[in-house]
């Protein structure tokens, strides 16, 4: 019996490269897979802040309070509007669409593309922004090394 992944599948895992690689932080005593990233909506401002790797997540979902500080209301405008839920069922919650920039890397090197993304409403308390399939995962290759102390993401970009 052969591995899916293994030598017989023609494909060659250790042939993977990527662009960037990231600390993970700690977070309440372990190190979780958060990274920084920027957000710009149009030509204006690009807000800064720290976002989950979600592979379970179906999007990009970032807390209202950051659409706010880009000038516009989560709900106005929006592309389109979908009920959040996540591994515990329905939240009430809605997210709104919009089209962004997302930045991702340091100052020494980074990639930006445009994204579609969800914000909440300001007013819903969320505990943490994530980066899911939708406009992120979707566009970039990641690699986790637990091993390393801290543990490293590793980010590969094909744009």
């Amino acid at each position: 019996m052969s591995d899916a992944a293994g030598p017989s599948s023609g494909r060659d895992l250790h042939s993977v490269s990527y662009d960037l690689a990231l600390p993970c932080p700690r977070r309440r005593g372990r190190y979780v897979p958060v990274i920084s990233i920027g957000v710009q909506l149009g030509q204006g401002s690009v807000r800064l802040f720290e976002a989950l790797l979600d592979s379970g997540a179906e999007m990009c979902l970032f807390h209202g309070g950051i659409a706010r500080d880009l000038g516009i209301d989560p709900a106005a405008g929006a592309l389109w509007t979908l009920p959040i839920s996540g591994v515990g069922g329905a939240t009430g919650a809605t997210a709104y669409g919009h089209r962004v920039t997302l930045y991702v890397g340091d100052a020494v090197s980074f990639r930006s593309f445009d994204a579609d993304v969800g914000f909440t409403d300001p007013t819903v308390t969320f505990p943490v922004n994530v980066l899911g399939w939708t406009g992120f995962l979707d566009r970039v290759r990641v690699g986790i090394d637990g091993a390393a102390l801290p543990p490293l993401v590793y980010l590969g970009f094909t744009l």
